[in-house]
């Protein structure tokens, strides 16, 4: 990938237990992507129709390990904060 070229992905947005849904398409810079993980296709389904995605137990539950205070050792958290968890993916994946 050159620098000049650009990227399409989605955006999803944490919703419930596994269900992430899409809340926008974009054209991104590579510069502007850091993957953190990558996630093997077989750990997910992707519902077109609906523009949803459900992620398996297994990775649900690495999740919830990964993300576990306990686990953590710094992490910043203010009561007024709402948190969500945002899925970026690559249309080429999809």
């Amino acid at each position: 990938m050159s620098a000049l070229t650009t990227v399409d992905v989605k955006i999803f947005r944490y919703e419930f237990i596994n269900i992430f849904r899409l809340i926008e398409a974009r054209t991104l810079h590579p510069a502007d992507i850091s993957i953190l993980e990558s996630i093997d296709d077989s750990l997910t389904h992707y519902e077109r129709d609906k523009e949803t995605v459900y992620l398996a137990k297994e990775l649900i539950n690495r999740m919830r390990i990964l993300t576990d205070p306990l686990m953590v050792q710094y992490r910043v958290c203010t009561p007024q904060r709402q948190r969500y968890g945002w899925m970026v993916v690559l249309e080429q994946q999809l």
